[in-house]
This record gives C-alpha cells, structure tokens and sequence, in this order.
C-alpha cells in the first residue's frame, strides 16, 4: 500500500488521523459479529455425505475471562471493549460450526437435542479478539482453542480433538468489521483442522 505525506493543511485534523480512530468514545462495548467462512484453500472439502445426519450442540464456554472477549487500547488512551451478541461465545461458536460444516458438504445443523447419526460438542477453552492503535496502523490479534468431542451413535465411539488457530493483522484504517473478520476467518481455520483429519465411513466418523 502506498502511504501519501499529509499536507501542512491537514495537520489541524492529524491528531485524528494518526490514531486511526483513536479519538473515538471509550468505555464503550463493541459487538462483534462471528460467522463461518470459505475456506480460502478449500483444502478440507469433503464429498457431500448427506445421508449422514451431524448434530452439532451448544459448545460450553469454558474460558478463563467470560466478561469479555477482548479490548481495543486506543492510541491516545483509553480502551473500548469487545464482546459477542449476549456474550454467548458458546453459541456463537457452535452456530460457525454447524455453517462451516455444511459449506464443507456436510449435513450439519445446530441442535440441542443431540438427534443424529454424529453428535458434536465441545468446549471454547479460549477465543480472543484484540487490537492495538499505534501511530499509522492498528495492529489486530486473534487467538482461539476448541476442544471438540464427536460421537457416533451407531457404535458408541468418540473422536476427540482440540484445535488452536491465531492469527494477527495490521491495518492502517482501522474498522470494527476488520477485526470481525479476522476472528471469522481464525475461528473457521480451527474447524477446517478437524475437517481434514476426518472422514466418513457409512454413517461412522473415523480419523484419516
């Protein structure tokens, strides 16, 4: 990206400018919105296995901190907080599961009830969303761990995986939506681990 110089003119305004939207309000709480996304490699594609029904239940929100789910520390001062709708990770965590899944071909969907051929649950043991405004950029971090237990009613049997995915960026005009994002896209990553190192035999999950 080519940066232009500011002009003299502008400097009454630069103080703004530098902050990336470091003059913003503080104190305040941000929501963010979480969604699945394509994968960007689509190397977790699997063959549709639409006879083979996945009930992916509300995972168990098991961090440390559940006030929020991380900050933003503005360059001039000051700190505004990030959450999701309600604070429930768990949910939200489940819900990108279940989107992810069926854009992977498979027949997923989000239930309490637990009806299906596979049953996957898990745990959030760690999903963080933060971001840092230095002079020119912010610096944006994400870091998640998903613990993940699948079981086949058929046999009785269980997979179990736990899945970590960080990632980080720098913009230079910062927007919430960025940050959104970069969790979307973090979170969606973690999934696609356990997608690969799987796969369908009849109506049975098995490892690769």
């Amino acid at each position: 990206m080519v940066v232009s110089t500011p002009s003299l003119i502008a400097v009454p305004v630069l103080g703004c400018a530098l902050a990336v939207g470091g003059c913003a309000s503080t104190g305040e709480v941000v929501t963010l919105d979480i969604k699945a996304i394509s994968s960007t490699a689509g190397a977790g594609k699997q063959q549709k296995v639409d006879t083979v029904r996945v009930s992916v239940g509300v995972f168990e929100d098991a961090r440390t901190d559940k006030s929020m789910l991380g900050q933003r520390l503005h360059l001039l001062g000051g700190k505004t907080r990030y959450n999701l709708l309600d604070g429930k990770v768990g949910l939200t965590v489940s819900k990108v599961v279940a989107d992810h899944l069926r854009a992977q071909g498979w027949s997923a969907d989000l239930s309490q009830a637990g009806a299906g051929d596979v049953v996957l649950t898990g745990k959030v043991v760690e999903f963080s969303a933060n971001s840092v405004s230095k002079v020119f950029s912010t610096e944006m971090t994400v870091k998640t761990r998903l613990a993940l237990e699948a079981k086949n009613i058929a046999d009785n049997s269980t997979l179990r995986m736990t899945v970590s995915s960080d990632g980080s960026q720098s913009v230079f005009w910062y927007a919430d939506e960025d940050l959104q994002d970069l969790a979307s896209a973090v979170i969606t990553e973690g999934i696609d681990k356990f997608v690969q190192n799987s796969k369908f035999e009849g109506k049975v999950l098995r490892w690769k």
